[in-house]
C-alpha cells in the first residue's frame, strides 16, 4: 500500500490541521521526501508536532519512517500514474494483479488459521458497517451453506455492544477497509479486552491493530486515477470470502 493510500484510509480521523497536511502532501509529496521535519512543517505552515502526530495517526512510527515510504514510492514512478483504465481486459488485469499480491502474502497459512478459529469457536460474529456490512452478511450466508452457524452484526447500535458479550471461546471477524472507524475500533478493543479471538480483514497495513491481532489479512488496494471510480475495493472482500469458504469446506 502506498503512503498516499494509507493517508486516505485515515482521513476520517483527521483534524482541520491534519486535513491541511493531507492536501499539502497529496499535491506536493516532494515536500516530505526532500526536507527534514522542521522544514516540511514550516513549508506546510503547521507545527512540527502537528506533522509528527499526523505521521503517527497514519500508522507510522514517526516522520523518518513516513519520509522513507514517500521517497521510495516517488522513486517507484507510481505516484503520478494517471493512465485511465478503459477496456474490460485492463480491468480484469487489474484484478489479476491485485489477487497475485494477495496470494503472495502467505495467504494459505492465514486462511488455514482463520478456518481453524471458525471451527473451534463457540460463537462466530461477523462485523461490518455500510459497504462492509454486505461482506459480513455474505460470509454469514456462505458459512450457513456449510452448516456453520454464525451471526452478522451490521447495526451501528449493536457493533460495540455485541463484542462486550464475547468470551475467550468466541470468534469476532471484522471487515473494515480502513480499520479506523470509531465503532469498529471500539468493538475490536472490547473483544480483545474479553480475550476473544479476533480476525481483521482490512486494506490498512498501518492500523493500530497490525501489531496486536495475529489473524489479519491485508487486502491490496487499487491505485487508480480519479477518472476510474467504478473499481470498488469491496469486491476483494467477496473473493476472499470464497477462498475462506472453500478452504473451510475441505476441513469439514
Amino acid at each position: 500500500m502506498s503512503p498516499i493510500e494509507t493517508i486516505l484510509l485515515h482521513e476520517k480521523e483527521f483534524t482541520k490541521s491534519e486535513h491541511k497536511i493531507k492536501e499539502s502532501i497529496i499535491n506536493n509529496p516532494d515536500i516530505i521526501a526532500c526536507f527534514p521535519l522542521v522544514t516540511a512543517a514550516y513549508k506546510m505552515n503547521v507545527s512540527k508536532s502537528a506533522l509528527l502526530r499526523f505521521c503517527q495517526k497514519c500508522g507510522y512510527d514517526g516522520f523518518s519512517e513516513f519520509k522513507y515510504e514517500v521517497s521510495r514510492y516517488l522513486h517507484s514512478g507510481n505516484m503520478y500514474n494517471d493512465n485511465e483504465v478503459n477496456s474490460s481486459e485492463e480491468i480484469i488485469q487489474l484484478f489479476i494483479n491485485q489477487l497475485t499480491i494477495l496470494k503472495e502474502n502467505n495467504l494459505d497459512t492465514k486462511l488455514e488459521s482463520i478456518c481453524s478459529e471458525i471451527l473451534n469457536a463457540r460463537k462466530v460474529k461477523i462485523y461490518g458497517i455500510h459497504e462492509t456490512g454486505l461482506a459480513a452478511k455474505h460470509l454469514q450466508y456462505r458459512l450457513t451453506t456449510l452448516g456453520v452457524d454464525s451471526e452478522s452484526v451490521t447495526d451501528n447500535s449493536l457493533i460495540v455492544e455485541k463484542a462486550q458479550f464475547s468470551n475467550s471461546e468466541d470468534l469476532n471477524i471484522y471487515f473494515s477497509l480502513s480499520a479506523t472507524t470509531s465503532l469498529i475500533t471500539e468493538s475490536i478493543d472490547n473483544a480483545l479486552i474479553k480475550n476473544s479471538k479476533v480476525v481483521l480483514i482490512t486494506q490498512n497495513s498501518k492500523s493500530k491493530f497490525s501489531k496486536i491481532i495475529d489473524n489479519i489479512i491485508v487486502l491490496p488496494t487499487f491505485t487508480l486515477s480519479k477518472n476510474n471510480l467504478f473499481i470498488d475495493s469491496q469486491s476483494l472482500n467477496f473473493i476472499l470470502i470464497e477462498l475462506i469458504v472453500n478452504k473451510l469446506s475441505k476441513l469439514l
